[in-house]
Parts: structure tokens; C-alpha cells; sequence
């Protein structure tokens, strides 16, 4: 389970183009129907990749056009449950002989994991302290 996104494109312009493009992209998530609010931590992953998390708030949308070869289905999971860190497990696993901790959120028969859950953890640390 993962959030849309993607490379930049030197035409996006702005790290916000790049995650409005990849989500309109991926899931037919319209530009016009996100308002931008801000960013979450910048991730650097096990898997050498720099994510830089765009957050938005989203008209509600009666159907998705997804892009079948990079997504099998989209799914919502209420503000609620996300920021509900209480429901989080932690875990440990090892990559290269390195030990790291990972985060697993399961959802209506669904398991967020990784950098997803990291995400959305971050955004509740956050929101706890605003």
C-alpha cells in the first residue's frame, strides 16, 4: 500500500506540481480538487529513495480512474484511524545485514506498512502538536 508519487519532472516546478501530476497520474485525482496545506518530514529510505510528503485536503470524489499498471485499487481510510498511532504495530526487520524498524497499520483488510505508515505516523505527530 502506498501514497501516489512519483520522480519530478523538470516542468513540474515545484515539489507540490510533481505530487498533484503523479496523483492525477496514478488514481485520476484531479489538481483542482486537492488544496495544498504542506509538507510532512523529508524520508530517506532503506531503499535509497528521498521522499518529500505533499499533504492535501481532497474534495470527496465519487470514482477513481486508476492507472492499472502502476495500481491495483484505491482505498480511504478515515483521518481517525490514521492519526489513531495506538493502532499502529511496530516491527523489526533486516535489509543488507542492517536492523531497521517498520510500522504496520492494518485497515478493512488492508496492511499499510513501511513508508506509507511512517507517513502517515508523521502526520499525527504533527497534528498532535499544532
Amino acid at each position: 500500500v502506498s501514497f501516489p508519487g512519483g520522480a519530478a519532472h523538470k516542468e513540474d516546478g515545484s515539489a507540490v506540481n510533481t505530487a498533484l501530476r503523479e496523483a492525477d497520474e496514478e488514481i485520476g485525482l484531479r489538481p483542482d480538487w486537492v488544496t495544498p496545506v504542506g509538507f510532512l518530514d523529508r524520508f530517506d529510505t532503506i531503499s535509497d529513495f528521498r521522499v518529500l510528503p505533499v499533504v492535501g485536503l481532497v474534495r470527496a470524489k465519487n470514482a477513481w480512474v486508476i492507472d492499472h499498471n502502476e495500481v491495483a485499487e484505491v482505498f480511504t481510510v478515515p483521518l481517525s484511524v490514521a492519526l489513531d498511532r495506538s493502532l499502529y504495530r511496530k516491527q523489526a526487520t533486516e535489509r543488507n545485514g542492517q536492523k531497521y524498524f517498520i510500522h504496520s497499520l492494518e485497515w478493512d483488510g488492508h496492511r499499510i506498512w513501511g513508508l506509507t505508515a511512517a507517513m502517515m505516523l508523521n502526520l499525527s505527530r504533527r497534528m498532535e502538536r499544532s
